[in-house]
């Protein structure tokens, strides 16, 4: 599929992990919609931090897939997403299931975490085995490609135990959701330095988190009374967390965008 511009559907958006050639990856199921129709997208690894809800966008260079009889569109290594104006479509009527419909809402705080980093080609996405600092270029061990050691990005994951409720989960961390809440709450961290990131979240006195089926989790946020001083935790309801959690959102999507970038950058300059 040479491009495709639609919007993103606010409704039956899956996250997974999968194995593809005995390494992770990270995908998240969408739907969008034109004026002709509405459609299953699947987004892959850095792209999934690109895309909001109910806005609309350029996807260029999709591949169909054939699941259990039906069309579903994925991004390819080649894909690039760019936002457009938005377009005039309902926001749809899907009732295949989201992660919102099947998730968990976990509050209490981290005693354990190993959270791992590497390398990733921006060409086929394959992960890099290790790359010298010192070097200036370097070869991909999956699709051969000799390139600029600056352009491989550096990806995040891990395992998280979650003490709540007297029990601890052992819940997926992806990146994703790791570096969005990174961004979000102005952790200062350089590529591959995984030690500053789980001394982060074990020094942190209360965390939720939302997990889905899979025990992987989907968003991670600090508890309102952390942002706005002791104001009482009694008299919050769960009305008061989505109310700012989605106002939290808002405010950051361009310093996501920015701050992932900034990332990027230091990347580059390793």
């Amino acid at each position: 599929v040479g491009e495709l511009e639609a919007k993103v559907l606010p409704l039956a958006a899956v996250s997974k992990i999968v194995l593809v050639k005995e390494e992770e990856y990270e995908l998240k199921e969408i739907w969008v919609a034109d004026t002709t129709g509405e459609i299953k997208l699947t987004l892959w690894d850095s792209l999934i931090s690109q895309v909001h809800v109910s806005k609309s966008y350029s996807f260029p260079n999709l591949a169909t897939r054939g699941i259990q009889g039906d069309i579903i569109l994925t991004t390819t290594p080649s894909t690039q997403v760019m936002e457009i104006t938005a377009l005039d479509v309902p926001d749809g009527d899907s009732e295949d299931p989201d992660d919102g419909a099947f998730s968990t809402t976990l509050r209490g705080l981290v005693s354990g975490v190993q959270i791992r980093a590497r390398y990733r080609c921006p060409r086929c996405h394959g992960i890099q085995n290790g790359i010298s600092a010192n070097s200036i270029t370097h070869r991909c061990s999956v699709c051969n490609l000799l390139q600029r050691s600056s352009v491989y990005r550096s990806t995040y994951g891990g395992t998280i135990v979650f003490k709540a409720d007297q029990q601890d989960h052992s819940l997926t961390v992806t990146d994703c959701c790791l570096t969005t809440y990174l961004a979000r709450y102005g952790v200062v961290y350089t590529p591959n330095d995984v030690e500053t990131i789980e001394e982060h979240f074990l020094n942190r006195p209360e965390l939720e988190v939302c997990i889905n089926n899979d025990s992987l989790i989907t968003s991670i946020i600090q508890p309102p009374s952390q942002n706005r001083g002791d104001q009482g935790e009694a008299g919050e309801t769960a009305e008061d967390w989505e109310i700012v959690e989605a106002g939290e959102a808002a405010e950051a999507f361009n310093q996501d965008v920015q701050q992932g970038t900034l990332v990027d950058e230091l990347a580059t300059v390793v």
